[in-house]
């Protein structure tokens, strides 16, 4: 309700003023959980004509999945000294979990992604497994000139689809069922983590970074 949503909204401002000269706080409504898909999204979409030169997607949990967590605070330096090029790093992971689906199965299945990677992108073809890797827990940094690759209404697209319950139904063959451990999982989600870069022009495989020449 508004007395809760307005509760939330003044403890998020608490906490993040914190550590910024500006706090925005913006409500993004799901009909089934979708989490980072449809908070990062809404935040392209939205902000698609006044994108800052880097932007960093955060989870509210980020110390859990970016170890060290120096290299987050590095990169905070960088970009604020003006230091870190385009050029040199057009994408940035900045979690610590890499995934290469040749070697695990986790976030994918062979029936979910494979319709998901074609409504998201179009198309007939959908990579097989073992070419996709990149890293768990989305969280990365990006500079505006790769947001922009892709125009606005593709971002509104994905957004209006991963904030609409059919972005479960679709990828369940056995029609508008959803178990409790897909919804608890926001398997959309979980299944687009490992392809984010792909989103921004990066090839299918992410090279770890210590190996990113």
């Amino acid at each position: 309700d508004e007395d809760r949503l307005h509760a939330v909204h003044s403890a998020l401002l608490r906490v993040f003023a914190r550590l910024a000269d500006y706090v925005e706080v913006q409500f993004v409504h799901d009909e089934l959980r979708a989490d980072d898909a449809t908070a990062y999204l809404f935040h392209l979409a939205r902000h698609y004509d006044d994108m800052a030169d880097w932007t960093f997607f955060l989870h509210a949990d980020a110390p859990q999945h970016i170890h060290p967590f120096r290299l987050l605070e590095n990169v905070f330096a960088a970009v604020s000294s003006g230091t870190l090029s385009h050029d040199d790093i057009p994408f940035l992971y900045l979690t610590h979990n890499y995934l290469d689906l040749a070697m695990s199965r986790h976030t994918w299945d062979d029936y979910a992604s494979p319709s998901l990677w074609r409504h998201l992108f179009g198309g007939s073809f959908a990579p097989p497994r073992e070419a996709v890797a990149g890293y768990c827990c989305v969280q990365f940094v990006v500079p505006r000139s790769r947001a922009l690759l892709r125009p606005r209404t593709w971002y509104v697209r994905a957004l209006t689809w991963f904030a609409n319950a059919d972005s479960y139904w679709s990828l369940l063959p056995a029609g508008r069922v959803v178990t409790w451990h897909d919804l608890t999982c926001r398997t959309p989600a979980q299944l687009w983590m490992p392809w984010w870069h792909v989103v921004f022009g990066e090839e299918l495989r992410c090279p770890e970074r210590h190996l990113d020449p």
